[in-house]
């Protein structure tokens, strides 16, 4: 075995490793190829495997024949480890099926030692850097492609005092590259606030991958987010790039971490440690390294998960390096009018409606809403509103209808008097939700406020105490477990 480094001018420019057991053949290419490339030449695969783990050369020359491996068994190993390096096959024997074999095991080109010379090998490492650029500006615009349809150049709209903190806090997690915590109620665009900091930090360029745990089978989330070989486990067809891998160089965002399962809780930690992974049903020994800046979002109370045993402290700890709250709107009613003005544009194409502003009576309706489903709420509201109106302002005969189906529109007892009556169902579930609000304050009280001892005393968990007292507004005791 043998190890030469061939240049020692600067690292910055592209980086090839010579995988062949001719040392003379070896000799003569990388003295070519040292012109315009750092150079690494190996005569053992296995220390290529280890190399190629470690230092990610930009492209690799790979002989076929070696007296104890097969290249092409190599070739398998070094796409199980980063399938985006191309392969250039290196043989001193030509033949179809050969050359068909070394390409579907997903070589890029193919070269024959007796009918080359080292300039021809110099320009087919200069084609398989094109197309190595090629593949990651590609790999970037499929990310980046929902961004642009959707959220390009995002915004943090509002002045309240609240959004100016999370303004404060967001340009906190931009300028650094920790991972993020993002807690917030569900719909108060906390997706949209991950955007907002990979949007102005120094990944701007990379992608932005969102994953939501909530949609993924449980069975499942293993393989989302770390991949899979095929044949890993039933169905698993063909392999598959998990959003680890995805967001490389970028940010992923993991939303509704809170629901991520135990075993994975352990699987997730040890990646955001080491910053590698492997994929499900792959090598164990072949870890993939991962740079990715990972913002995590959640509208569950982690802190009362890891008391109750359903989050790992170890995780919750690793995730909290900085934590931003987005708060929900009804702690920001004075946005609501440059969100209102921001959501008509944007759904006046789509819905081709001729609603340009809203009246005055109508925008003191939305602002007096207490809007569970926060800003999500609001656009599905106006979206609506917007279909059904007739003319430029939109005003309180067609809102007033759509808010008063709004389970959470209204919390007290029905009034006879109500501009807009309700239907029968509409009535129980405002006496409903008056009634648990008071049922759980009275069981805090008696229990001096301590959530654990009110949970016991009504005879559910408390982590259901504390989603119902999520769901209606009640606040959690300061101190108190």
């Amino acid at each position: 075995m043998t190890t030469t480094d061939l240049d020692d001018r600067p690292a910055s420019r592209p980086r090839v490793l010579l995988v062949d057991d001719d040392p003379e053949f070896s000799a003569d290419i990388a003295l070519v190829l040292g012109r315009e490339h750092e150079v690494r030449t190996l005569t053992d695969p296995d220390e290529a495997l280890g190399l190629v783990r470690d230092a990610w050369p930009d492209v690799i020359l790979l002989d076929i024949e070696f007296p104890d491996h097969d290249g092409l068994d190599v070739l398998g190993e070094l796409q199980a480890i980063d399938a985006g390096i191309p392969v250039v096959m290196l043989t001193s024997h030509t033949g179809i099926p050969l050359v068909v074999a070394a390409m579907r095991a997903g070589a890029i080109n193919f070269v024959a030692k007796a009918q080359t010379s080292p300039d021809i090998v110099q320009e087919t490492v200069r084609q398989a850097l094109r197309q190595m650029v090629a593949r990651r500006r590609l790999h970037y615009l499929e990310h980046r492609l929902d961004e642009i349809q959707g959220t390009d150049h995002v915004q943090v709209l509002g002045e309240s005092a609240a959004t100016r903190r999370l303004q404060e806090d967001l340009a906190v997690a931009a300028r650094s590259d920790v991972d993020v915590l993002l807690q917030g109620e569900t719909g108060t665009g906390k997706e949209l606030a991950a955007r907002w900091i990979h949007q102005n930090s120094r990944r701007a360029s990379g992608p932005f991958v969102a994953e939501d745990l909530c949609s993924v089978p449980e069975s499942l989330i293993g393989s989302a987010l770390f991949g899979h070989e095929k044949g890993a486990f039933t169905g698993a067809v063909s392999r598959r790039i998990g959003a680890f891998e995805a967001a490389r160089e970028g940010t992923l965002m993991l939303d509704e971490i809170g629901e991520i399962p135990a075993g994975t809780q352990s699987a997730l930690l040890r990646v955001l440690q080491n910053r590698e992974i492997h994929r499900l049903g792959g090598d164990p020994k072949a870890a993939i390294r991962c740079d990715v800046r990972v913002i995590a979002a959640t509208h569950r109370d982690l802190e009362a998960m890891v008391a109750d045993g359903d989050f790992r402290q170890d995780l919750f700890y690793r995730l909290k390096v900085l934590t931003v709250r987005v708060p929900p709107l009804r702690e920001r009613r004075e946005d609501i009018p440059p969100l209102v003005d921001h959501l008509l544009t944007k759904h006046k194409v789509a819905t081709g409606t001729t609603v340009e502003t809203v009246g005055e009576g109508a925008m003191a309706m939305l602002q007096e809403h207490d809007w569970p489903g926060n800003i999500r709420d609001l656009e599905h509201t106006l979206l609506e509103a917007c279909l059904r109106a007739n003319g430029r302002v939109l005003e309180t005969d067609v809102l007033a209808p759509i808010l008063g189906t709004a389970p959470a529109a209204r919390t007290g007892p029905v009034d006879p008097h109500d501009e807009v009556f309700p239907t029968y169902h509409e009535a129980r579930q405002r006496t409903m939700t008056m009634w648990q609000r008071d049922y759980l304050r009275r069981a805090l009280e008696r229990s001096d406020n301590v959530v654990n001892q009110a949970a016991r005393l009504v005879g559910i968990s408390p982590t259901s105490f504390r989603n119902m007292m999520r769901k209606l507004g009640l606040e959690r005791p300061r101190g108190r477990s």
